[in-house]
C-alpha cells in the first residue's frame, strides 16, 4: 500500500515536469559593457546588454529573437535600445565573458545605435552624423547573471531527490527486517 502512493506521487511528478517543460523558459543572461573612449567623448563608456533564452557552451549567435535591450552611457551622452522600441541584433557573443568581435545593436530610425565590428572598437551612435559618434576601444562584455535552469530541469532534479531518498529507505527497511 505504501509503495502504490510512492509511485503514485511519482507519476505525479513526470507529469507535471512534462507540462512545465512545455512552458518557454525565459532565462535572461546580462552582460556588462566597458571601453574607453578615443574621440567624440572622455573617459569611460559603460553599458549593459541583456538576452533571453541565450546560453551556450562555446559561444552563440546574437539575433532578434535573444535580444533583449542594451543600454549605453558615456561623457556626452547616453541611450537604452529596447526590442520593444524596434531595437534588434546580430553578432556573437561568448557566454564566458570573453571579447567578441561582430555585434550590431540597432533600432528603428531616429533611435541611437552601437556596434563593436572588432574586439578593440566600439562605436555608439546617437545622431547619423558620423562625425558626432562616441567612438572608442577595449571593448569587453563580462556576463554578470546567466540562466537559470528551466522549470522542468528543477522537476526532474526533484525526482531525481526523491528516487534517492526512497531507494535509501528500502535499503534501510531491508536492512532493519533481515537483522531479526
Amino acid at each position: 500500500m505504501n509503495n502504490s502512493r510512492v509511485l503514485s506521487a511519482m507519476a505525479a511528478l513526470i507529469l507535471s515536469a512534462g507540462l512545465l517543460s512545455a512552458a518557454p523558459a525565459h532565462a535572461d543572461t546580462v552582460f556588462d559593457f566597458s571601453g574607453v573612449c578615443d574621440s567624440g567623448c572622455t573617459g569611460m563608456a559603460t553599458g549593459v546588454l541583456t538576452l533571453v533564452d541565450f546560453f551556450d557552451d562555446d559561444n552563440g549567435m546574437v539575433n532578434d529573437a535573444t535580444f533583449i535591450s542594451f543600454e549605453y552611457s558615456s561623457s556626452s551622452g547616453s541611450f537604452a535600445i529596447n526590442l520593444a522600441d524596434g531595437g534588434s541584433a546580430d553578432g556573437f557573443v561568448y557566454d564566458d565573458g570573453r571579447p567578441f568581435g561582430g555585434l550590431f545593436v540597432y533600432s528603428s530610425s531616429g533611435l541611437p545605435s552601437f556596434e563593436a565590428p572588432s574586439q578593440d572598437h566600439f562605436d555608439a551612435a546617437t545622431t547619423p552624423d558620423p562625425d558626432t559618434d562616441d567612438v572608442g576601444s577595449s571593448v569587453s562584455f563580462v556576463q554578470v547573471s546567466g540562466a537559470i535552469p528551466e522549470p522542468s530541469t528543477w522537476a526532474m532534479m526533484l525526482l531525481g531527490f526523491a528516487g534517492l531518498g526512497y531507494a535509501g529507505y528500502r535499503k534501510a527497511k531491508r536492512a532493519t527486517v533481515a537483522s531479526f
